[in-house]
């Protein structure tokens, strides 16, 4: 689902109508699915998100990798970003973009990543709630996956 939502936001016409068809039939076909018993093992096996406080390069690392984060950031999202942001957008790959974001201000974009979960509060493959209002950078809002806040990061 993050993958069509992500093309439906970001593509031509044609290419977004596509992936908004893909996403009604596999909300259609999965309406009538039990969840399974156990998250599919590629889910099982991928790494937790970073620890707050560890090296800024682990956090981008696991922000830029679906599996991890539950996020798909395409270089279109991360200008829009730092233009909402009113932060300076750096030319290279999106690690470079994203680090750079996180060091010109960390609150404002770990608070725009929290905002950019699945509509239903849910962060796109661990799918749970949002977290206690403990977290100091997104007030409790921010992405989640397998038991982790990518807003308890503090680096």
């Amino acid at each position: 689902m993050a993958y069509a939502r992500a093309v439906a936001a970001s593509a031509a016409p044609a290419h977004a109508a596509w992936a908004e068809l893909l996403e009604r039939t596999l909300l259609a076909e999965a309406a009538g699915m039990e969840p399974p018993a156990t998250p599919p093992l590629h889910l099982r096996d991928a790494p937790r998100l970073p620890e707050g406080g560890e090296d800024a390069s682990a956090l981008v690392g696991a922000l830029l990798a679906p599996v991890r984060s539950g996020l798909i950031l395409t270089r279109w999202d991360l200008a829009r970003a730092v233009g909402s942001l009113g932060l300076g957008l750096r030319m290279g790959e999106r690690a470079v973009a994203l680090r750079s974001m996180l060091s010109q201000d960390p609150r404002a974009t770990l608070a725009w990543l929290a905002r950019t979960r699945r509509p239903d509060g849910r962060c796109g493959t661990g799918g749970l709630k949002r977290r206690s209002a403990r977290s100091g950078a997104t007030g409790g809002s921010g992405p989640r996956h397998r038991g982790r806040c990518c807003s308890s990061w503090n680096g």
